[in-house]
């Protein structure tokens, strides 16, 4: 009896990972259907493909994976979108972090306006072409790309 009592219960965890999962895609792709559709295959296939697993050790490790995933697909994950000028742009989040830790969070999503595009790509060039006439480190680390 208890062993089918941890079976049904890995079983609705396993189940409940699994909506999470789906739930973080439809949220991630939203608006991409062929992305989102793939996204539901291959989640599809990975439960499947665990479907029968019985060792608890094994559960327990895909179950914590599962919780990695969705984290993963729900925080570090963003979906660019072509725009007219054929770039790629995307919706950054602001991050958020766990309120004990020491650490300030590493992304600050402030705007950049062109202006200041257009004064570092000045610079990088000015800094690239002075490497180039002096030998410098920027041309040896153009030749190895």
């Amino acid at each position: 009896a208890a062993m089918a009592a941890k079976a049904v219960a890995s079983r609705a965890a396993a189940l409940g990972g699994y909506r999470r999962l789906l739930r973080a895609s439809r949220d991630l792709f939203a608006g991409d259907a062929p992305a989102l559709a793939a996204s539901r295959v291959e989640l599809r296939a990975q439960f499947e493909a665990r479907r029968h697993e019985t060792d608890p050790d094994a559960i327990a490790s895909h179950l914590r994976d599962v919780t990695e995933v969705e984290d993963m697909m729900r925080e570090n994950l963003v979906q660019g979108r072509l725009n007219q000028r054929g770039n790629y742009e995307v919706e950054l989040r602001p991050m958020k972090t766990d309120p004990n830790s020491s650490c300030p969070p590493k992304f600050d999503p402030a705007p950049v306006d062109m202006a200041e595009v257009e004064k570092a790509e000045r610079e990088l060039l000015a800094q690239e072409k002075a490497a180039a006439a002096g030998g410098g480190a920027a041309d040896s680390r153009s030749k190895s790309e």
